[in-house]
């Protein structure tokens, strides 16, 4: 029982490796795949068809590439005694850091918005990379080629488009 704030801040110290995987694992969810279809679904309804559809192609062909490329390279993921989190499959490329490198650098790229905004949306993906290397379901290298593939990706895609 919590009778003091000493024992309340006590309690929180206690329990902040607790505190911060959830909070992790929450924002962790961006880098999946169904709040970023919602997401390119409420650019096309709400902002630029075109360009919201032109994302999605983007965004469904990466998702293609990513798949490719995890079943070709069969890279095992860390341990999963060390894993905070159940994950499955390959782990080369990070499929959360290809994904929302595509997904929100694809927006800045597409759409018009203040710097602000793309600011904060270009700094998501590398967020999301440090989220998967704290919850030890990605190293550094499945990150960074993560990263890599998906501005490559964007890259090849521009100049093609």
């Amino acid at each position: 029982m919590i009778k003091t704030v000493k024992d309340f801040h006590q309690r929180i110290l206690n329990n902040r490796d607790y505190w911060i995987r959830k909070v992790i694992r929450l924002f962790t969810l961006t880098g999946n795949v169904f709040p970023q279809f919602l997401l390119i679904s409420a650019l096309i309804a709400f902002a630029d068809v075109y360009i919201g559809l032109k994302l999605a192609l983007v965004w469904a062909m990466g998702y293609g590439l990513n798949l490719i490329l995890k079943n070709t390279i069969k890279k095992l993921r860390p341990p999963k005694e060390h894993a905070k989190v159940h994950v499955k499959g390959y782990s080369l490329p990070s499929g959360h850091a290809f994904m929302s490198t595509v997904t929100y650098l694809g927006i800045c790229l597409f759409f018009d918005f203040n710097i602000a905004a793309k600011i904060a949306l270009a700094t998501i993906p590398f967020l999301l990379g440090l989220s998967r290397l704290y919850l030890k379901v990605h190293d550094i290298y499945d990150i960074c080629a993560g990263w890599g593939f998906g501005i490559l990706y964007l890259y090849i895609f521009l100049q093609v488009v």
